[in-house]
């Protein structure tokens, strides 16, 4: 029996696109000409968000709305946080950092009493070693420091995700991507969380301890690792899970050391109040929340139906990865795989946290390999950025339906792959 013509067509497409996954070769047709690029369009757009980003800071800052305002007080942000808490370290018990009442003093000592809104502190004490320098800098500069350090981190994790694409074009990228611009505005900490992520990924099966010490460092955001533990465990990588306890327990050990084992307590104590503020009450606005829970809430201000609802894309996230990770799919997938349900498991995810969105783009980039993007995934790639930036015009969940478009296109390779995997070997060999 021959083959059918479009077994064979589906054949030579499933060879370029498994051997597109190699990152040293470039993909080479029957010509033995390379591969198409991505479509120029595409480049545009991230030379667009690029000059739009840093346009838009510019602005901001000779405008008097970001770091300085006109009357050079400092614009309140979530880096105020930040340098509040490294200051109090300088000057009192460091378990006093998760009493609300007197860190809001120490912010208006920093501020004034002009603005209402409060930036408290109730990030785990391992943070406290990232922060705690900060306040020997005055604060701009303590500010431009942190994001110049936080986004090197960034914009080299994507670097080494993508090394077949010239370092220009890695950091007009890394600039142009829209979650890079809040998480500028805010001064959070959504570059370092993006590179230990992406870092981990990268680094879990070439170099085990270094992943697994990257994964103990993202203790400092613990609702981005809780899938992690999960993985390792199921697929029997033991040394990278090793590692992180390890590293876990030493910046345990350094912390209660250095800052007080009362520290560790008031925190443990502090997260009951916490989750009830932002995830029950809405303090900071249950709009602002880039999850399923957040948009549940808003939606329906019912906290059963928005836990519920949760728990089920939660579980759905942890048996997605679960399999990735168990079955014959690229590595690069399964990164794409776990990058992007570290952000749908967890309900507490925000704008600035959103350069994490970025790692499993840049693994799907990285999955194309030399023959680069097509033009339908760099039309749902762009699409996404596009609902990152408009976040704070529309005050909607748009990064959410970022993460889902990202997460139905990495879904179609996965299918796409599958199906490649399923054509007879008769019909390869009929080429």
């Amino acid at each position: 029996m021959q083959p059918h013509l479009t077994d064979i067509k589906t054949a030579e497409s499933c060879d370029a696109s498994m051997s597109g996954n190699d990152p040293i070769e470039p993909v080479q047709t029957r010509s033995g000409r390379a591969s198409s690029s991505p479509p120029s369009w595409f480049c545009t757009a991230v030379v667009a968000f690029a000059t739009l980003n840093v346009v838009f800071l510019t602005l901001a800052a000779l405008g008097g709305s970001w770091i300085f305002d006109r009357h050079q007080r400092i614009v309140p942000v979530d880096f105020v946080s930040f340098w509040t808490t490294g200051r109090m370290l300088q000057t009192g018990p460091a378990a006093e950092i998760y009493d609300w009442a007197r860190h809001r003093v120490a912010e208006i000592e920093l501020m004034g009493e002009r603005d209402t809104r409060r930036y408290l502190w109730h990030n785990p004490p391992v943070f406290l070693l990232a922060v705690a320098p900060l306040a020997f800098l005055p604060y701009a500069t303590a500010y431009v420091a942190w994001l110049g350090a936080t986004f090197a981190a960034y914009a080299a994790t994507i670097r080494l995700i993508l090394p077949h694409i010239r370092l220009p074009r890695i950091v007009m990228g890394a600039v142009g991507f829209p979650g890079s611009l809040w998480t500028a505005v805010t001064g959070q900490n959504g570059f370092l969380t993006a590179a230990l992520v992406g870092g981990t990924l990268l680094l879990i099966d070439k170099r085990p301890i270094a992943a697994g010490i990257l994964l103990g460092l993202l203790t400092y955001k613990p609702q981005f690792g809780i899938l992690f533990p999960l993985v390792l465990v199921a697929t029997g990588r033991w040394m990278v899970f090793g590692a992180a306890a390890l590293t876990t327990l030493a910046l345990f050990i350094v912390t209660a050391s250095a800052f007080g084992f009362d520290t560790w307590v008031a925190f443990w104590r502090s997260i009951a109040v916490t989750q009830k503020a932002i995830l029950a009450d809405g303090i900071m606005g249950t709009n602002k929340l880039q999850s399923f829970y957040g948009i549940a809430l808003w939606s329906t201000g019912s906290t059963t139906v928005a836990w519920t609802i949760q728990a089920l894309v939660t579980t759905a996230s942890a048996a997605g990865a679960l399999w990735a990770w168990r079955s014959e799919i690229s590595p690069d997938l399964k990164a794409a795989t776990m990058g992007i349900a570290v952000l749908l498991a967890t309900p507490y995810v925000l704008i600035y946290d959103l350069p994490v969105l970025s790692i499993p783009m840049a693994f799907l980039i990285r999955f194309a390999g030399y023959r680069g993007v097509c033009a339908s995934d760099a039309a749902v790639l762009v699409t996404a950025c596009v609902l990152v930036f408009i976040f704070p015009m529309v005050m909607i969940a748009t990064g959410l339906l970022a993460q889902i478009m990202i997460a139905g296109l990495i879904i179609r390779h996965i299918l796409d792959e599958h199906a490649c995997r399923s054509v007879p070997a008769a019909v390869r060999l009929a080429r």
